[in-house]
């Protein structure tokens, strides 16, 4: 509950019956990185880093709603689908580099910040897709049935 909060903001409605609002997610991570260089089969140099970091994803998300009464149990079923989304990382700090830890590791730290923001951003223009994919491959978890959103206590 303290590492990862999820916050809906600007919620507003859009025309023919759908909405519209931004979604941010905070959390803090751990990251493990292992790097190893090989020459000719030898293994040359292994270096492990573990450190933490607060990360936010931001989305700007578009929501409609439709009845299915293609089942026998009507339902409602939610079709979100993100139009815009961001990674950022807030702060990050290296605990550890291959078992040393102190003032080397400090310095370092915000090498390795660098190299994670450029991997995040080779990856940002892929971000949107990858999480519109993961919607669809739980779109079960998406439809409610009458009895759902009524409770149990409905009469059959």
């Amino acid at each position: 509950a303290h590492s990862f909060q999820i916050r809906l903001e600007r919620v507003r409605s859009l025309p023919q019956g759908s909405a519209a609002c931004d979604i941010v997610c905070d959390a803090r991570v751990r990251v493990f990185g292992r790097v190893s260089q090989w020459q000719q089969g030898v293994q040359l140099l292994s270096l492990s880093v573990e450190a933490d970091a607060d990360v936010r994803l931001t989305m700007q998300c578009e929501l409609s709603a439709h009845l299915d009464t293609n089942d026998s149990a009507p339902g409602l079923e939610l079709d979100p689908i993100v139009r815009h989304a961001d990674l950022a990382i807030h702060q990050f700090r290296m605990r550890e580099i291959s078992r040393l830890d102190g003032p080397l590791v400090k310095a370092l730290s915000a090498s390795v910040r660098e190299v994670l923001e450029d991997q995040i951003e080779k990856r940002r223009s892929k971000l949107v897709e990858k999480i519109n994919r993961q919607i669809d491959k739980n779109r079960d978890h998406l439809r409610f049935s009458v009895r759902e959103l009524l409770g149990n206590d409905v009469q059959q």
